[in-house]
């Protein structure tokens, strides 16, 4: 039996899909719809409030031929429970480093693995001051963010 594709404004996520109006995959337009996904969601805002203010640093390795071959950086900086920036690159010093494959971060984006399993994995390698992480550890809870993120319409290539 095949199952009639909906229509494209509830394709979200991974979609076997394919739509070019949809943002690419850790590109700056994904990363900007990734950002206002975020500070759209009262529920995270509110989570947040208070105790998410910090800068991090993202780093996506081993991505495959078909998605560019190099690693990707990006840092996004959060101010009392808000994304402010969000961009490619490398930033200097960071409150807090986290890299992964990206066959991990795809998982996580997707909302397919959280934050824990992410961790559990062993392949999240987190760098950061003990008193960042303990400042954070509100923040380390916020399950939902990847569900979040898995709204961003996606185009993997």
């Amino acid at each position: 039996m095949t199952l009639p594709k909906p229509p494209l404004a509830f394709v979200t996520g991974p979609s076997c899909w394919h739509n070019d109006s949809m943002a690419l995959y850790l590109s700056q337009e994904w990363l900007n719809e990734a950002r206002e996904a975020l500070d759209g969601s009262e529920v995270f805002v509110k989570a947040a409030r208070g105790t998410l203010t910090a800068t991090f640093q993202h780093h996506i390795t081993d991505v495959p031929a078909g998605a560019g071959g190099e690693d990707i950086a990006f840092w996004s900086e959060f101010q009392q429970g808000r994304c402010v920036d969000v961009r490619l690159g490398e930033l200097s010093s960071p409150d807090v480093t986290l890299t992964a494959p990206y066959s991990l971060w795809k998982r996580f984006h997707a909302g397919e693995v959280g934050l824990a399993g992410a961790l559990l994995s062993l392949d999240l390698e987190v760098k950061t001051r003990l008193s960042t992480a303990l400042s954070l550890t509100r923040y380390w809870r916020l399950y939902g963010m990847n569900r979040i993120l898995s709204t961003v319409p996606t185009r993997y290539d």
